[in-house]
C-alpha cells in the first residue's frame, strides 16, 4: 500500500524481440536519467511463447496494486505483442506497438504526471512525429 502523498509511478514494460528493449532503455536512460519500474522483456531464440507469456503475467501480477501497466512492444503481431494482448482480458492493461526512441522519452517523461490516455496519445505523437525522410527536398521547405 502506498504511503499517502506518495505518488505511484506508472510501470512501463517493454516487450521486444532479442535486446531491443534493453538498448532503447539504455540510450534513453542516456538522455534523461535512470528509470525506475521499468521492466525490459526479451524474447529470445531459446525462449518460447508461453515462457514468454508467463514472464509478462508474473510482472503483472507483481504490480497489481498500483496504476495500470504500459507495455510497450516492437511489431504488431509479433511474439512480445501477442504475448502482451493475451493479458488484457485478466489484466487492466494497455499494449503499444512500434516502440521507438521518441516514443519512449516521452512516455518516461511523462508517465508521473498524465493519465493512461494522455499518456498514450503523448507517446504515439513522438513516435511517429519522430519519423522523417531527409534528403535534398527536406532542406527546401
Amino acid at each position: 500500500m502506498p504511503y499517502y502523498g506518495v505518488r505511484l509511478m506508472r510501470k512501463i514494460i517493454i516487450a521486444t524481440h532479442g535486446d531491443l528493449g534493453r538498448a532503447l532503455l539504455s540510450s534513453a536512460e542516456l538522455i534523461c536519467g535512470k528509470q525506475e519500474n521499468v521492466v525490459v522483456l526479451s524474447i529470445k531464440h531459446q525462449v518460447n511463447m508461453d515462457d514468454f507469456k508467463l514472464l509478462i503475467e508474473k510482472e503483472l501480477e507483481n504490480f497489481a496494486d498500483e496504476k495500470a501497466p504500459l507495455i510497450l512492444v516492437d511489431v504488431f503481431g509479433g511474439s512480445p505483442s501477442n504475448a502482451a494482448v493475451m493479458q488484457i482480458k485478466d489484466h487492466d492493461i494497455t499494449v503499444m506497438t512500434g516502440v521507438n526512441l521518441p516514443m519512449l522519452l516521452e512516455i518516461l517523461s511523462g508517465r508521473e504526471a498524465c493519465g493512461l490516455d494522455e499518456l498514450v496519445k503523448l507517446g504515439f505523437e513522438a513516435g511517429t512525429q519522430g519519423i522523417k525522410i531527409i534528403d535534398k527536398s527536406f532542406f527546401k521547405k
